[in-house]
C-alpha cells in the first residue's frame, strides 16, 4: 500500500513496516505489566472498552469507503 496507493519507494515501506512491528513488539510487552498495575480499577476498563470500541468503529466506518476509492463503486453491494 505504501508503494502502490501512496508512491513511496520500497525502502520507505520496510521502514514502515519495521517501525509497525517494533510498535507491535513494544505494546505486547509494555501493556500486560501496565495492565497488572490497574487490575481492579474499573475506570481503567470503562477506558479501554471505549478505545476498543471506537477502533472497531473507525475500521467499520472507513473500510467501505477505502474500499470504494480502491476498487470502485460497482463493488459495493
Amino acid at each position: 500500500m505504501v508503494t502502490n496507493i501512496f508512491g513511496r519507494t520500497p525502502e520507505e515501506a520496510a521502514a514502515i513496516v519495521s517501525i509497525n512491528g517494533g510498535f507491535n513488539l513494544g505494546t505486547r510487552l509494555i501493556f500486560p505489566i501496565f495492565s497488572d498495575y490497574l487490575a481492579g480499577a474499573y475506570w481503567a476498563f470503562v477506558i479501554a472498552m471505549w478505545i476498543l470500541t471506537a477502533c472497531y468503529g473507525v475500521g467499520f466506518g472507513t473500510i467501505p469507503a477505502f474500499l470504494t476509492d480502491r476498487f470502485g463503486p460497482q463493488y459495493t453491494d
